[in-house]
This record gives structure tokens, sequence and C-alpha cells, in this order.
């Protein structure tokens, strides 16, 4: 699987739950280092930077991730979509497993 088969795999299930708007960002000059997938969720702004297992974020990615989270927004990475939930607290929201 690539990275942008995990980003899909994952921004597919973030669809799916209820209350919840995500979008994949496209890289392109002005976008560089901003996570991969930007949404909602019932009212909470989430910012997701996904790596494939063994990989981690570069120095920008997370400088990025950690302006978010000054910002107030719910900034992480992830690898799988198990990180993804667990970041989520999915026990108190329904993830869909």
């Amino acid at each position: 699987m690539s990275e942008s088969d995990l980003v899909a795999k994952i921004k597919a299930r973030l669809k799916k739950l209820p209350k919840a708007y995500f979008i994949k960002i496209h890289g392109d000059m002005y976008l560089i280092g901003e996570p991969d997938i930007i949404g909602c969720i019932a009212g909470r702004m989430v910012v997701i930077e996904l790596k494939m297992p063994g990989e981690v974020p570069s120095g920008n990615q997370m400088a990025h991730l950690e302006n978010w989270r000054r910002a107030g927004a719910l900034a992480f990475w992830a690898t799988s979509w198990e990180d993804v939930a667990y970041m989520l607290k999915c026990k108190e929201i329904d993830c869909g497993g």
C-alpha cells in the first residue's frame, strides 16, 4: 500500500463519521508541509498528517501540526486507521469500528 492509498482509505472512513466533513489537501507550492487531511467533526477542527508505518513527519510537517494545535485544532500524525480512531477517541463518537 502506498501513502496515497493510506490517505484515501482513512479519508473514506472519516467521511462516514456522523457530523463530519473532511478533505484531502493536494500539495502545491503554497501548501508544502500542511497536513494531508483537514476537516471538522462535531464542531472540532481536525488536521491529520498520514505516514506509512516506520516513517515520521518532516520538521516542516511537525511545525505545521504545532501551528494548528496552537490555533485550537486537534492536530496529529498517524500511520493507520487505529491511530486516527484513538486520537478521535472513537469510543465517544461512532467511528464505525
